[in-house]
């Protein structure tokens, strides 16, 4: 923070219970390294991404593998340059280098250096936010998703067919449509 002495780091979640020792923790090291007037912990938010909107940089680094990561696509819909971990579904979602950075859980030197990069290069963060932001809707939209499960689902169909096909007295036929015909085909 010595570099980037105006900055401020917003930690925005609930803390639970079973997390109140590591919040404690967190706080024993801003308080030893002098640090409480850069960070602010804004604590449980129904809408934690008007938040995301405030930041320069989104940086998610759970040391526990999540099966998807919300946050992520949360921050790429934002166009925000994103520095999240290697572990479970963030992995799958962040390009390294492209979409965002990537890092191993508990390596703050590796997160340090990582958001000093992107702080230090304010054109290259933006565009790897714009090329999150394209990923997000290339990807991981529900019409994406739809598709998806469509070519999915006919390839079996299909499968299924060439099997059936095989076999002497049965047809069968799918298809896909994008729009519905005006009228069925006369046979």
């Amino acid at each position: 923070m010595k570099n980037f002495p105006g900055i401020r780091c917003l930690l925005v979640g609930a803390v639970t219970d079973s997390d109140r020792e590591y919040r404690e923790g967190l706080e024993r090291v801003i308080r030893e390294a002098g640090i409480g007037e850069n960070v602010i912990f804004a604590g449980f938010q129904r809408n934690p991404i008007d938040y995301m909107r405030l930041m320069d940089v989104v940086v998610h680094t759970s040391v526990h593998a999540e099966p998807f990561g919300i946050v992520n696509l949360e921050a790429m819909s934002l166009s925000k340059p994103l520095i999240s971990t290697t572990i479970g579904g963030p992995a799958e979602v962040v390009i390294n280098g492209e979409t965002g950075v990537l890092i191993d859980p508990g390596k703050p030197d590796l997160l340090a250096e990582a958001v000093a990069r992107l702080l230090r290069d304010p054109a290259g963060a933006a565009e790897m936010g714009r090329l999150g932001h394209a990923r997000l809707h290339a990807e991981f939209t529900l019409a994406q998703r739809l598709r998806e499960r469509a070519r999915r689902i006919i390839a079996r169909q299909q499968a299924a067919q060439s099997h059936r096909t095989s076999q002497p007295g049965r047809a069968a036929g799918v298809g896909l449509a994008q729009q519905a015909p005006e009228r069925a085909p006369q046979a």
